[in-house]
Order: structure tokens, then sequence, then C-alpha cells
């Protein structure tokens, strides 16, 4: 039983960590009614992979933190809910940077959608990251819809 657990520990060491989407920042203005937002904020609440929604009607702040392999298609749906414009979005998203043909992506296994990274933001500490397909945390502005989605880099942190 002593060798077993050494091994097993040494084993799941040895796996490599989940990407995934750790947060959301979204800034909204032209909202409906309070009822609406609120109805709104508790629709996102109920999505799977979400683990906390902040909101703040006044400021029109909604942070929304999530779990692996949250649906980033589900939590647009549900800021669609909220009635309000949807001003600035803000992703935060550990994956591996990878070259794919002439394209970088970040590649995140516990995500369903695909994530490009912008053309112009396509720097050198990006473009090195690709070529060594080193996991990074990606901090960006998100556009697109269905399962692909271009994130326009703010920051990109070696993990």
């Amino acid at each position: 039983m002593r060798t077993f657990i050494p091994i097993f520990l040494l084993l799941l060491m040895s796996l490599p960590a989940m990407a995934q989407v750790e947060k959301i920042n979204v800034t909204v203005s032209k909202i409906p009614s309070a009822i609406t937002f609120n109805l709104g904020v508790a629709s996102l609440k109920q999505i799977n992979g979400v683990s906390n929604v902040t909101a703040d009607m006044n400021s029109g702040r909604i942070e929304i933190n999530t779990r692996p392999g949250v649906s980033i298609h589900s939590v647009m749906d549900g800021l669609r809910v909220t009635g309000a414009q949807t001003n600035d979005l803000e992703i935060v998203v550990r994956g591996k940077l990878e070259k794919r043909g002439n394209r970088i992506v970040l590649v995140a296994p516990s995500q369903n959608e695909l994530f490009i990274v912008e053309a112009k933001a396509q720097n050198q500490m990006a473009a090195n990251l690709a070529e060594k397909q080193n996991k990074a945390r990606v901090v960006a502005g998100l556009s697109g819809n269905g399962n692909q989605y271009t994130l326009a880099v703010k920051q990109i942190q070696k993990n």
C-alpha cells in the first residue's frame, strides 16, 4: 500500500493541467429594467460551469467566475437575457498556445470552443510560446459566436 500512494501522486502530478476559462468580465449599458437585469443575472448563475456571478446594475459591471468546461456560447446567451447591450467583454483563459498553419490558437482541452489569437495580437511572445507549445494565461477581449472565438489579446503570461 505504501508504494501505491507515491506512484499515484507521481502519476497525478505528471498529468497536464486542464486549461480553462477562469473569468469573464462584462460591462453593459442600456439596461431595460432592474427586473430584466436581475433575471438575466440569475440565469447566468444557473449555467453549467459558472461558479459565481457578481453584478452591479449601477456600474453595468458583471463578473462571471467559471469552472472547467463552461460553454462560452451559453454564457453569451445568458448575457443576452439581461436585456442589456454588451459594451466590453474581457476573458481570462488558460491553455496551450499552438501554431496551426498561419494562425496561433489557444488550445483549451476542457472547452468545446476554439480560441484564435487575433492577427495583430500575435506578438513575438505569443509566437515564441506557440512554437514551444507552452501553456499560457491570456487576458483578452472576445468576439465571435458558436464555437469559434477570436481573442484580442491584452496580456499573455507564461504559465
